[in-house]
């Protein structure tokens, strides 16, 4: 119970320090933050309740990164704690992480400054899983926390939330997005799928603004093999500008022929649309780790996801996407070096 005790007080003291060091941008965060910190106090309880038929796993990992591609050029240093416990047949898996990075390019623009980012999220479901692969369904962390020691599966249902905390200028793409998360897992493996999206209904906890990284989905592959984790996915990042809703949206652009209204965008960053669609493959060993994600930039496939969503479900006016322009080439890598440990075991002893 020790190494639950440290787990919770890790995610809340990370929570008040977040709270009080950047409270502008946290303070719609409240209700979220507690809900979770809660959460992980009933199933201490829970715990003690059901001593004879609880297990709990608990694993933390300090990393620093550096990653260059034709979107994103940064280093990145930050934490990401992760634990499962389950009762009886019963199983909930949490994980919280938190990074600051230096970019030289984001998003494609090259403009130097700092960030913040973080990302919560909890699973419950069924299983007796002690190896913590569900920590490869989060998105922000290159590195994964495992437990080569454990093993049974797991086979769930989750939410979380993600945000980036950008600067200057690109601070008005500072939008929270929500996550939906699904994981099944037998003994060494785990298939992963993370929708993540700025909508906002539920416990689905994005910011409502649909602008900036607006979307994704990912759907991932993991193994366990020893002292190694290998990882492969497809994935799909959608970027938009922020529309400007000062002027009636008469946009030709991605209009149809004017059949369809579509916003005009603001300033700066009026043309900044991405719609990745990519390959993803990680490694990692004990103490490194690397990945490296290859696929196109096309804005016709981000036309055709947003247009399908916006024109069915009648949210908004289309984004002015450039459907007539081809598709680019899109890759990222990035070198992971980290320290991981887990209740059962230490990464960095072998």
């Amino acid at each position: 119970m020790y190494y639950l005790m440290v787990y919770i007080s890790i995610l809340h003291a990370g929570t008040c320090i977040l709270k009080n060091g950047i409270k502008t941008y946290f303070n719609t965060m409240n209700t979220t933050f507690n809900t979770i910190f809660f959460i992980l106090c009933f199933l201490f309880y829970s715990s003690i309740s059901n001593a004879q038929n609880t297990k709990t796993n608990v694993g933390v990992s300090v990393k620093a990164e550096y990653t260059f591609g034709n979107q994103n050029h940064q280093f990145k240093v930050g934490t990401f704690v992760f634990g499962a416990v389950n009762i009886g047949n019963y199983g909930i898996e949490s994980g919280a992480a938190f990074s600051t990075y230096l970019f030289l390019k984001r998003h494609g623009v090259k403009l130097p400054g700092i960030a913040y980012s973080y990302e919560l999220f909890g699973m419950t479901g069924w299983g007796k899983n002690t190896n913590l692969l569900g920590s490869t369904i989060a998105l922000l962390p290159t590195e994964s926390i495992f437990n080569p020691k454990g093993n049974g599966g797991f086979g769930g249902i989750g939410f979380g939330i993600n945000k980036d905390i950008l600067p200057d200028t690109f601070k008005k793409f500072n939008s929270r997005r929500g996550n939906f998360l699904l994981r099944y897992s037998t003994s060494d493996y785990s298939v992963n799928i993370n929708f993540s999206n700025d909508m906002n209904f539920s416990l689905f906890k994005g910011q409502g603004t649909d602008l900036g990284a607006t979307g994704s989905l990912n759907i991932t592959f993991a193994q366990i093999n020893r002292y190694e984790l290998r990882r492969l996915g497809v994935g799909l990042d959608v970027f938009t500008p922020e529309p400007n809703y000062l002027l009636a949206p008469r946009n030709l652009k991605n209009s149809d022929d004017d059949w369809r209204n579509v916003w005009f965008n603001t300033n700066p960053f009026e043309d900044l649309f991405h719609a990745n669609l990519y390959v993803d493959v990680r490694f990692q060993e004990n103490a490194y780790a690397w990945a490296a994600k290859i696929g196109m930039d096309s804005p016709k496939i981000g036309a055709y996801v947003q247009n399908v969503i916006h024109d069915s479900f009648g949210l908004f006016p289309r984004f002015s996407w450039p459907v007539e322009q081809k598709a680019t080439f899109f890759y990222e890598f990035t070198a992971n070096l980290n320290a991981t440990i887990t209740n059962e075991f230490n990464h960095l002893q072998k």
